[in-house]
């Protein structure tokens, strides 16, 4: 975290590995000479940039000074007052924010501003490690809220269907009787789950052919891949067939994983909604 906030400031990226490493060894040398794990100080880091550092070597020029006070006058830091400290710590905390960024967020998602201010507040009251926790679990909420807001299952209709043309557009297509077609819009997870066995049961007529259009989903969790096992199951006992479009290659690898291809039937996947329209007809023909 405190190297995050270095590279904000600096307009740089640092190395994960190497500071991992680096703390990892000190911390494990450190108890030899009567000393105890550490970690980087968030305060004395920007401190050190505000004073116009840019390098490792400011780091390490800083542990030296901190080395030799501790040795040469140690005796001498008991007579600070604890005010001109505070006074200290309140100086850099001030330099150290960025304030310009409240403003940004008050003006943009209030989500996100109540983040912040969330995180702000805990930070000042308990301290760094609670509050950032704290805000990542809500920060972690509210993407799944935002994704499950994106994430859709709806009937697909010639009159409904947002694509105007090409072989993946519905519009001005003649859809057989009895093939019903959905079309999936969005990540599908545990969220998106509960609406996938929503719009299958809101179809009322048993249907002799149903089409999914997949080509806007990106990805697929455990959760509506459970969902999604159920309701092929059920359609197929149903003596319903199943197609499946434009399936993208993360859904692809998921739905291999857990036999679903096995289940429908790799001859069921195509490539667009033509494709899938003519496999439909030439069921229902063979079957009615």
């Amino acid at each position: 975290l405190s190297a995050t906030v270095a590279d904000g400031m600096t307009d740089t990226r640092h190395d994960s590995n190497s500071e991992l490493i680096g703390q990892g060894l000190a911390n494990l040398l450190s108890p030899l000479f009567g000393g105890f794990a550490a970690t980087g100080a968030i305060a004395r880091t920007a401190a050190n940039i505000r004073s116009g550092a840019r390098s490792p070597v400011s780091g390490v020029v800083h542990s030296v000074v901190l080395l030799l006070f501790v040795f040469i006058a140690a005796p001498l830091a008991g007579h600070i007052p604890l005010a001109t400290l505070s006074g200290i710590l309140m100086a850099v905390a001030i330099r150290m924010a960025e304030w310009d960024t409240f403003g940004e967020l008050w003006r943009g998602s209030r989500a996100d501003f109540s983040v912040m201010a969330l995180t702000f507040a805990l930070t000042v009251i308990f301290d760094l490690t609670i509050g950032v926790a704290a805000g990542l679990v809500i920060a972690v909420l509210l993407f799944v809220r935002r994704m499950e807001e994106i994430s859709s299952i709806r009937p697909l209709t010639p009159q409904s269907d947002s694509e105007f043309d090409g072989s993946n557009s519905l519009r001005g297509k003649e859809v057989p009787e009895g093939v019903v077609l959905f079309r999936f819009e969005g990540p599908l997870f545990f969220a998106a789950a509960e609406k996938l066995e929503g719009a299958l049961r809101s179809h009322g007529a048993r249907p002799k052919v149903v089409i999914f259009r997949m080509r806007h989903v990106p990805s697929i969790d455990a959760t509506a891949l459970h969902a999604l096992e159920v309701a092929f199951e059920k359609m197929q006992r149903d003596g319903v067939t199943i197609l499946l479009t434009a399936v993208q290659p993360q859904p692809m690898r998921m739905l291999y994983k857990s036999g679903l291809v096995d289940l429908i039937g790799v001859e069921h996947f195509c490539a667009h909604i033509d494709e899938a329209l003519g496999i439909a007809q030439r069921v229902i023909g063979d079957r009615y």
